[in-house]
């Protein structure tokens, strides 16, 4: 299980709901849905940022507090791989963890709802029966996103997922939180994407998750 959630209150008038999908394993993610909703609600309360840039910077310092961590990590792990040749280390050692976020904000006093999303995490909102995608997926399938990748110098390829015991190079994911092992060009850098949208009388409810199987939390 690599999948983590947070829900709670902001100024209560705003309800967050995020869901974090790790990959490569759970520390990412993890780490997010601890520490997102406080950070947000930090940035709400005691700044003069708007919902939109507030969310955006909330993604961005999780980024940015992992990556100490994470170079921790790997310092700790060549102390203790001691004279072992560097071709080994990097046979033995798993990539680097990473996570995908869908975050969604109910605004009741505005009445719109806030999606903000990294990567293939999406949102869909059902309006008179109908599902309203909240959140564009950033997947190199997508016509979009693959004209950024491109543009940057970087071929694509079909997605493919990591494993703890994956010893390949590629990445499915180019927008994700963490991965610094595969942040080596502009191509693969954390772009959260923001949209809003109104609600209305016929909204029944969404949902939040991955683009792939089954969402995992309910807004």
């Amino acid at each position: 299980m690599e999948d983590f959630y947070t829900a709670g209150m902001i100024l209560n008038k705003m309800a967050l709901f995020g869901v974090f999908d790790g990959h490569g394993g759970t520390g990412v993610a993890e780490f997010c849905a601890r520490n997102f909703l406080s950070d947000t609600q930090a940035r709400v309360l005691e700044s003069e940022e708007g919902l939109h840039k507030g969310l955006h910077t909330s993604f961005l310092k999780m980024d940015e507090c992992l990556r100490p961590l994470y170079e921790q990590h790997q310092s700790t792990a060549a102390a203790l791989a001691g004279g072992r040749e560097d071709e080994d280390e990097d046979e033995e050692s798993p990539p680097c963890p990473g996570s995908t976020i869908v975050v969604a904000v109910v605004d009741y006093e505005n009445q719109r709802v806030v999606v903000t999303n990294v990567d293939d995490s999406r949102a869909i909102l059902s309006r008179n029966g109908r599902a309203v995608d909240l959140a564009r997926p950033q997947e190199p399938e997508d016509a979009v996103e693959r004209a950024r990748i491109e543009a940057a110098g970087v071929e694509t390829l079909p997605t493919r997922y990591i494993s703890t015991l994956d010893k390949a190079s590629t990445l499915g994911m180019w927008r994700s939180i963490g991965d610094f092992e595969f942040k080596m060009d502009a191509a693969r850098s954390l772009q959260p994407e923001a949209t809003g949208s109104h609600c209305s009388p016929r909204d029944h409810g969404g949902e939040a998750g991955r683009v792939r199987g089954v969402f995992a939390a309910h807004v």
